[in-house]
């Protein structure tokens, strides 16, 4: 909020108990801060659901390939993908997952495999229907209960 207003803004970060200082440790906020933006334009269209968000997930982490397919599982179910997991994402050229469906793709390829414990949406509803929004909400609600936001 502060990029939009004229008046000078200053304060102070706390990431969890101590002040955090960006140049002595950037690293630390980008394994605990996801950001989401609201286009879909980062997502390859030709990687199917599970694709895209495995790929995410190796990128972050290296797992035991016992414990990936468990937690696959689970993030799937989670976010209400599990029946599309082996559909292309899609674009406007190939014809793939609904909208509301990439959000989550999104939102599960940004937040996988990390500490996130805060997650900034970016106009995530914007565009879509009641129905697609509020399964967003639930997805959000849902992935706070069980990470202990």
């Amino acid at each position: 909020l502060s990029g939009i207003s004229l008046e000078s803004t200053e304060g102070t970060v706390t990431l969890g108990p101590s002040r955090w200082d960006p140049t002595a440790c950037p690293s630390t906020l980008k394994r605990t801060v996801a950001y989401v933006d609201q286009s879909d334009l980062t997502l390859t269209p030709i990687l199917t659901v599970e694709e895209t968000v495995r790929f995410a997930r190796s990128c972050a982490e290296e797992l035991d390939p016992e414990v990936l397919e468990e937690s696959m599982e689970a993030i799937f179910k989670l976010a209400g993908l599990d029946h599309v997991r082996q559909t292309v994402v899609g674009n406007a050229d190939i014809r793939g997952v609904s909208g509301g469906q990439k959000r989550r793709v999104k939102m599960l390829e940004m937040a996988v495999g990390t500490d996130v414990t805060v997650l900034f949406l970016d106009e995530i509803t914007n565009g879509l229907d009641a129905a697609s929004a509020f399964r967003i909400c639930k997805v959000v609600k849902a992935a706070t209960i069980t990470q202990n936001f």
